[in-house]
């Protein structure tokens, strides 16, 4: 008889991990409405408000922790409160990229802590996105 094998998904806004290994689908809408109603009859459905400001600047501080770390770069442990406004606006699913990219353009200025220019530079669009509408 086999296992059933432990899966978790550490979620990033709740900052909590999830035994994933009994669920078989999960699915997102930003407006459950427009999912049909014979798809919404079988699954229960939860909404999370977006984060405040707050909660989005402790979850980028998190971010932020877990990249110097990873990568075991010198930087200052604290996001100064002068990127507060910056990173506050970046979605929580783009949060690594974003602070990756600001981490990446001190390390070119050779410094060890992010500027407000770093981040701004993160924002930058890089070229049209192509994609399809039907």
């Amino acid at each position: 008889m086999a296992s059933r094998r432990s899966l978790y998904f550490k979620d990033e806004y709740l900052d909590v991990s999830i035994n994933a290994s009994a669920i078989v689908w999960v699915t997102t809408a930003n407006d459950a409405e427009l999912v049909p109603d014979y798809i919404r009859q079988r699954m229960n459905i939860y909404h999370v408000p977006a984060p405040t400001d707050d909660e989005a600047f402790h979850i980028a501080q998190r971010v932020y922790n877990a990249e110097r770390a990873e990568l075991d770069w010198e930087f200052e442990p604290k996001l100064s409160e002068d990127l507060y406004d910056l990173v506050t606006v970046i979605a929580p699913r783009d949060m690594r990229k974003k602070l990756l990219d600001a981490m990446a353009c001190a390390v070119r200025a050779k410094r060890h802590h992010l500027v407000p220019a770093d981040v701004k530079s993160s924002h930058a669009k890089r070229g049209r996105s192509i994609g399809f509408m039907a």
